[in-house]
């Protein structure tokens, strides 16, 4: 028989996961990804450290800087990142979000170097003019990406404090996310068309084309899970709103003709009351009724 209690104190874990603490899932994501990349980078200055290259360069300060980037999330997940507000005070507030200003230029530098050197490892591949001149002007779309991205997330709110996001005014600041996104999708499609450009007339079996081009697109099903992901959110958002609306015309036209009456009860549920009108009461003689709702 197994015992129903736990062999541990649950509370006693590293961190937490319920409706109030969702930092544990960012623990396991920050970790995971930092594991990931400084493996792969690895893996790769060890293929080529006889030979290197400015993609290999790339790469290397890439993860440098993304390693940076996941230590800084993981100061901000001591610092109570994850937590509700509610349970945080306004010391630890701040800190979180000093730390994610810092963490989300880091974040946008990391993935514009780490596009660059995707590029160059493909110029490196190809003796075709049109392919190079096309790595070229990619490259220099990944800088400008790089540095927009960084200006936009960093010129923000409050310019005094761009830091703060909470309790300040900072309308456009997911609009600017919304952007930066949609210009990494295009320049991921980008990389996926030249791998497909750099294999297509090369004399090789069908496979390994596949791999070369698989290889380059492991961002791409991430890309649109997020899409579908936001498209399902924005949908439910939509049909919510329009319900919400509907709702409110129908109770305002109820309470305006004087048919009903709306109550709100004590724990804040809502129950319409329609009565029947003057005329059906005095036909049937009948006691008002009522129809919850």
């Amino acid at each position: 028989m197994f015992s129903r209690h736990a062999p541990y104190d649950v509370h006693s874990r590293f961190s937490d996961i319920d409706s109030d603490h969702r930092g544990g899932i960012l623990w396991i994501a920050a970790l995971l990804s930092m594991v990931y990349s400084v493996l792969s980078c690895i893996v790769r200055v060890y293929l080529v450290h006889q030979n290197p290259s400015r993609d290999t360069v790339a790469l290397t300060v890439a993860t440098m800087a993304g390693l940076a980037q996941t230590l800084i999330v993981i100061c901000q997940l001591l610092s109570g990142y994850g937590t509700s507000i509610s349970l945080l005070d306004p010391t630890s507030i701040l800190a979180i979000q000093k730390l994610g200003f810092v963490a989300n230029i880091l974040f946008i530098f990391t993935l514009s170097l780490a596009k660059l050197s995707v590029v160059w490892f493909l110029g490196r591949l190809t003796p075709n003019v049109n392919l190079l001149k096309s790595c070229s002007a990619l490259a220099v779309a990944c800088g400008l990406w790089g540095a927009a991205g960084a200006l936009s997330l960093a010129l923000r709110c409050d310019l005094a404090h761009p830091w703060l996001v909470i309790g300040v005014d900072c309308p456009n600041l997911w609009l600017r996310w919304q952007l930066v996104l949609a210009l990494d999708i295009v320049i991921e499609a980008a990389l996926f068309a030249l791998s497909v450009w750099l294999v297509f007339n090369l004399m090789m079996p069908v496979e390994k084309k596949l791999v070369v081009v698989l290889s380059f697109a492991f961002r791409l099903p991430w890309v649109q899970c997020y899409t579908l992901s936001h498209l399902n959110q924005a949908r439910l958002k939509a049909v919510t709103d329009s319900s919400s609306a509907d709702h409110d015309c129908a109770v305002s036209e109820i309470e305006s003709t004087g048919d009903g009456v709306r109550r709100v009860s004590d724990d804040g549920s809502q129950d319409l009351f329609i009565r029947e009108s003057e005329t059906q009461e005095r036909n049937s003689g009948a006691a008002e009724m009522s129809l919850r709702g």
